[in-house]
């Protein structure tokens, strides 16, 4: 799971503390699922094509097949 965040997004950081606990569990029960969070203050968009701060990413390989954007 991918997430898109900028850090002066407050919706962003309403999001994190979550976000890190769920990966933490996830990480806990050696699940094969991996979190990414990519700060976007100092990457471009365009290649992503995130519309939205926070953006939420599921991929399987390299295919995006689910997202939510705030």
């Amino acid at each position: 799971m991918v997430m898109a965040y900028h850090p002066d997004c407050k919706s962003c950081k309403e999001f994190a503390e979550d976000y890190e606990r769920i990966a933490a569990k996830f990480k806990e029960q050696k699940s094969n699922v991996d979190f990414l969070a990519i700060n976007f203050s100092n990457n471009d968009i365009s290649k992503l094509k995130i519309e939205a701060f926070p953006t939420f990413r599921l991929y399987s390989g390299k295919k995006s097949f689910s997202e939510y954007g705030k």
